[in-house]
């Protein structure tokens, strides 16, 4: 599962050339930038693809956000400032990906050297950021779009501003590309606009969900579209004849850090998941209906203990841990529940953890412990 946002910033020169609301609601660019990077920096998606990026708009979002996860491309056009004064240093134009990943391609189109698209490979999916033109200008632009995800050799997702609607683009890129739907009441992603929904969320060669429109609160002329992509999961509440598939899965995904500590016991290791196994704070994870993971929330004085969080190996790597921990996670700050967990010491999994907030306690020769105040 990859969770994914696309918003279109506006940069500030065609906002003063357009005269656009939001030129008059923050007069001081400095302080939208500020603002713009904050909201992102705020956010747990996965992937967040964005267009119309300043060049200051970039440097602050480097500044903020950790290295090698700020993708960009700068287009060969500068924009041409008409009126009002943008107050900007750089004023370069970008498309950019905020993703852990590499960057593998990415170009403006041919005969339009201010729209363009930006590819990210991701773990889950190719990732594309992209902004495409008006009219006929478009037609051979998403055609371009559909070569780089048929190349891909495996799924892909085309997030942007397409100034265009649904239709349209389904049309334009053929069948095998799946646009995320949005719920009948969605907000406009473009306020105003005579076409309200050009900006999408496209699926190709991977699952999308139903799609969201989430208020920009004034920052930009574009609100933010949401979605999640990727293999159907769910979480069920455990019953007790889970504890046998849970105390295997437990022993397979423990073994290699447990035998690089010298603690591995083959009994041992299910013997304490079927005695500290409490179905009522339990949850299986399943993968198309399939068992693939469980976790537990358990209780204790001032916290929850997050445990048992194991998923089986051939679902590691796509996402779904990420998503069912952020989902957890949501839950305990709309309680105001503060979070605790352990980790043996070496695991990979503490990296995880630490990206949503969790902070060092204390630790041990065998195991660290970290802790996560309500957001």
């Amino acid at each position: 599962m990859i969770t994914v946002a696309s918003w279109n910033v506006l940069h500030r020169v065609h906002a003063e050339n357009y005269a656009e609301e939001v030129a008059a609601r923050w007069p001081h660019e400095s302080r939208r930038i500020a603002a713009v990077t904050a909201k992102l920096a705020a956010r747990a998606e996965d992937v967040i693809a964005l267009q119309e990026v300043s060049g200051d708009q970039l440097a602050s979002l480097r500044a903020a956000l950790p290295d090698g996860t700020v993708h960009a491309l700068r287009y060969p056009r500068v924009p041409a400032i008409r009126r009002g004064e943008p107050g900007l240093r750089d004023v370069t134009e970008h498309l950019v990906v905020l993703a852990r990943g590499r960057t593998v391609a990415g170009q403006a189109f041919d005969g339009d050297p201010g729209k363009g698209y930006l590819a990210v490979r991701t773990d889950a999916a190719l990732v594309v950021s992209t902004h495409v033109g008006f009219g006929a200008a478009s037609t051979a632009q998403l055609a371009r779009l559909a070569e780089v995800a048929r190349g891909t050799g495996g799924p892909a997702l085309l997030l942007g501003d397409f100034n265009a609607g649904r239709a349209t683009v389904a049309a334009a890129l053929g069948p095998e590309f799946v646009i995320a739907a949005l719920p009948g009441d969605a907000r406009p992603t473009r306020p105003g606009a005579r076409t309200p929904h050009i900006d999408h969320v496209i699926a190709f060669g991977i699952e999308v969900s139903t799609a969201a429109v989430e208020d920009a609160g004034g920052l930009s002329d574009h609100n933010l579209v949401t979605a999640a992509a990727g293999p159907r999961v769910a979480l069920r509440p455990a019953v007790p004849p889970d504890v046998e598939a849970v105390a295997e899965l437990r022993a397979v995904v423990l073994r290699t850090d447990l035998e690089r500590l010298g603690r591995y016991d083959e009994q041992r290791v299910r013997r304490r998941l079927r005695d500290a196994f409490t179905p009522a704070h339990t949850w299986i994870i399943e993968v198309e209906g399939a068992f693939a993971g469980c976790v537990s929330l358990r209780p204790s004085g001032d916290a929850v203990w997050l445990e048992h969080f194991y998923l089986a190996p051939h679902v590691q790597g796509r996402g779904i841990g990420t998503s069912v921990l952020r989902d957890l996670l949501r839950r305990c700050d709309r309680d105001g529940t503060r979070v605790r967990l352990n980790v043996l010491r070496g695991s990979p999994a503490r990296r995880l953890y630490e990206r949503h907030g969790f902070t060092l306690e204390t630790e041990d020769p065998i195991d660290v412990y970290l802790v996560r105040e309500p957001g």
